[in-house]
């Protein structure tokens, strides 16, 4: 563990330097194997951050009561992790239709790994991250994002809050209500979405009804 960062309230940023480089696609998990009692417990966390360094970046949420959670809210820095991986299929397809993200939560880790790799590399194509959150506060990157939007011209940043104060200027309502506003042809998308699986079910359900092409949706639940 080479550093721990709060991102908000009940979410950090866990830096790992795997002991040899870990070559992983954006999208991709790892699993920890994490001791618990006599025991251990076995979770995956998405890799936040793009491929090609020597860390992985795990953003994870605290559970009440949760084995793996509260073990690694506990963490300083400086420990010794037992992971394995990469795992997933949860990965950005190479074409050229514009892409659209949704999540919500730490289901934005994985997304986020992907359009920071798209930006980084060839991709010209449109880039647009719907993300949902109560408060302004929880907004996981919401700085990184609103900078990478103000220098990149194909890339559109839409955060927006289901608990939002009355100093909120940007968009209101969970992702499932917003998110037509900014897809204005849906049959020529490729879409990612990641959070609960509740969400992810009624996106994808909403998203095909618009004209989607069901094989053009990707998800990651939580949950």
């Amino acid at each position: 563990v080479v550093n721990v960062e709060q991102l908000c309230s009940d979410t950090k940023s866990f830096f790992l330097k795997p002991e040899k480089k870990m070559m992983f696609k954006a999208g991709q998990f790892v699993m920890l194997n994490l001791p618990y009692k006599n025991t251990f417990v076995r979770r995956a966390y998405s890799i936040a951050n793009v491929p090609g360094g020597e860390e992985i970046e795990l953003c994870l949420n605290l559970v009440p009561g949760g084995r793996a959670s509260e073990f690694l809210f506990g963490l300083k820095g400086g420990e010794k992790l037992e992971i394995d991986g990469p795992y997933g299929i949860f990965v950005v397809r190479p074409n050229g239709r514009d892409k659209v993200f949704i999540a919500t939560g730490t289901g934005v880790a994985p997304l986020r790994s992907m359009i920071l790799e798209l930006l980084n590399g060839e991709f010209k194509g449109g880039i647009t991250l719907v993300f949902g959150e109560r408060t302004r506060e929880e907004l996981l990157y919401d700085g990184e994002f609103r900078s990478i939007a103000d220098e990149n011209d194909n890339f559109e940043y839409v955060p927006t809050l289901s608990g939002a104060d009355e100093g909120w200027k940007g968009e209101k309502g969970y992702v499932q209500k917003v998110m037509g506003k900014y897809i204005s042809k849906p049959q020529d998308c490729d879409f990612y979405i990641c959070g609960m699986k509740e969400m992810v079910n009624e996106v994808k359900e909403q998203l095909v009804l618009s004209g989607a092409a069901e094989e053009r949706i990707y998800t990651e639940k939580f949950g």
